[in-house]
């Protein structure tokens, strides 16, 4: 298999591709048993004068295509690259010119009838879009030149990865959250290694392999001779910050606004393509007017309590557009990135490219396992803690993290102000009894509505904050410890008298939280539950007057507006 930091090479290159198998590699097998039968017919006169060899050759290559289809998997491109292959054979045997755009037409409706959740895969989406970008672009873009001119395929094979990457960056944008700027120069001078000389050398060893093993053993030694420079090529050409660069995920809307931006261009000046190109750009200007509004004119406060399974994550947008990270949840001992999977998506997803600080309520995984990726590719400006460390291999590689970010580190203790946000926990002079017990505890405050996060306190750390009971109450409240009996003592609860209550917690988990006398403590002071293994993620915004909750999944209720708490 390929290791992860190789595949991420080769995505940031963008040149991943490669790694499969694609319509190149089919063309190739279509172009060599097209020839082999060629030449094999050409041999009998009696062929030569009695059918067609050119046909019947084109018919015969279609064999070879089809084993090399199934050997490969079956895959979306090649799937794609065979059933076009078939295509453009069917309209030479009736007479007729192919359109590669018909036939790419064809291919992807095929696709859809036999397998109607197809068109949902990225693989599907990025295969057809690169071959109807270059298609297009080249069509559009293509110069005017004779052509057999030598001038003019040159040019023509420089505009196929710009066509390529124009036509495909709003689906990795959104699908991966990320543009490679670097894949302009590493496809031209990738491709030809691993889709022209790796292939060929691989065909020709697995053809000849049958009848002589020694010479397809020194074909694939040579395959793979060519094979590192092509790896340490594509290392080198990914290892520069700017090679790929991280860009806010795409809502659905805003990937059709742009297409049909694309897609106006490409038709002018024919009839109504300037409307088309016209609407969708007042589509994204208004799209980009409201984000900015959103993000950093509107007076709001809006956490979001993430579903990470058996951990804590929230995301505070504060007004003015700063954005606070505390915690990122984590599987000690697993692969599972929380980081990556979950809380830097919904980061892309509200166009938040940087966060001014991360906290880390405490330095258990299930809390910090998903920080370290957060550190590498959000450049946070601070990074929030109590200073006390964790232990073990998720410890280790925070630590790590932490020191190639260069981001400044803040160690916080009660009384510790940063704008609208309160530290109300852990005393600077120490006094807890367990690494829970020494949580990052944040009062965040809009105008008369306040949101308490108290990390994995219990009760001991509880009896210490209720010595100042007045800067306990808030309108939301993220229990603490995940709704263990060891914390939410009925002289917390009574004193933070939240009025939404949100329990972060995984489903189905092995400690059977959240305790049913805990919850039933909540409910019981009239606070609305919800907890994210069956809500989802929880969000609630705030103008400083009114208090607006929102789920991710139906079927969870509260109120959607409360007076100030």
């Amino acid at each position: 298999g390929i290791d992860a930091d190789l595949r991420e090479a080769f995505t940031r290159a963008g040149v991943v591709h490669v790694l499969s198998i694609s319509g190149l590699h089919v063309g190739l097998v279509a172009a060599a048993g097209f020839a082999l039968a060629r030449r094999l017919l050409g041999r009998s006169e009696r062929l030569l004068l009695a059918v067609d060899v050119e046909r019947l050759a084109a018919l015969l290559s279609l064999g070879p295509v089809a084993l090399y289809t199934a050997l490969a998997g079956l895959g979306v491109a090649t799937l794609r690259s065979a059933i076009m292959v078939a295509a453009a054979v069917l309209a030479g045997l009736l007479g007729r010119r192919a359109d590669v755009l018909r036939t790419l037409a064809l291919a992807a409706l095929v696709l859809a009838l036999a397998w109607p959740g197809t068109p949902l895969e990225i693989a599907f989406q990025l295969s057809f879009a690169s071959v109807a970008a270059i298609v297009c672009g080249m069509r559009r873009l293509a110069p005017a030149a004779p052509a057999g001119s030598w001038r003019a395929r040159l040019r023509n094979a420089a505009l196929v990865s710009p066509c390529a990457l124009v036509g495909t960056a709003p689906l990795t944008a959104f699908h991966f959250h990320q543009v490679s700027l670097v894949g302009l120069v590493a496809n031209p001078l990738v491709i030809p290694i691993f889709g022209s000389a790796v292939v060929v050398l691989g065909l020709v060893g697995a053809v000849v392999e049958p009848v002589a093993p020694g010479a397809a053993a020194a074909l694939f030694r040579l395959a793979g001779l060519v094979l590192w420079p092509g790896i340490a090529l594509v290392r080198a050409l990914a290892k520069p910050a700017w090679a790929a660069v991280d860009v806010p995920i795409p809502s659905l809307v805003e990937l059709a606004l742009v297409y049909g931006f694309l897609a106006g261009l490409l038709w002018l000046p024919r009839r109504g393509a300037r409307v088309l190109a016209l609407v969708a750009l007042a589509g994204l200007a208004a799209d980009a007017a409201w984000w900015a509004n959103e993000r950093f004119v509107a007076q709001r406060l809006r956490v979001t309590f993430l579903d990470v399974g058996q951990g804590d994550a929230a995301i505070l947008e504060l007004p003015g557009g700063r954005v606070l990270v505390v915690d990122a949840g984590g599987f000690p001992g697993g692969d599972f990135d929380t980081g990556a999977a979950v809380v830097g998506p919904f980061l892309w997803t509200r166009k938040i490219l940087r966060v001014d600080a991360l906290a880390m309520t405490h330095a258990h995984p299930d809390h910090s396992g998903g920080l370290p990726y957060l550190l590498a590719h959000f450049r946070p400006r601070e990074f929030w803690w109590t200073g006390v460390p964790g232990d073990g291999v998720e410890w280790e590689r925070l630590e790590a993290a932490l020191t190639a970010s260069g981001t400044r580190v803040r160690v916080l203790a009660a009384g510790a102000l940063a704008g609208a946000v309160e530290v109300l926990h852990p005393p600077a002079d120490g006094g807890w009894a367990s690494l829970n017990d020494s949580s990052l505890t944040l009062r965040v405050h809009q105008g008369a509505t306040a949101v308490l996060l108290t990390g994995d306190i219990e009760a001991r750390a509880e009896e210490r904050l209720l010595l100042a009971p007045a800067r306990l109450p808030a309108a939301v409240l993220k229990v603490p410890h995940h709704g263990s009996r060891t914390s939410s003592t009925p002289r917390f609860v009574d004193a933070v008298a939240p009025r939404v209550a949100v329990v972060s917690v995984g489903a189905d988990n092995r400690y059977r939280l959240p305790s049913p006398e805990v919850e039933a403590r909540y409910r019981a002071r009239g606070a609305c539950v919800l907890r994210t293994d069956r809500c989802g993620a929880v969000t609630v915004a705030t103008d400083g007057a009114r208090l607006e909750v929102r789920t991710r999944r139906p079927g969870c209720a509260c109120p959607t507006a409360t007076p100030p708490w």
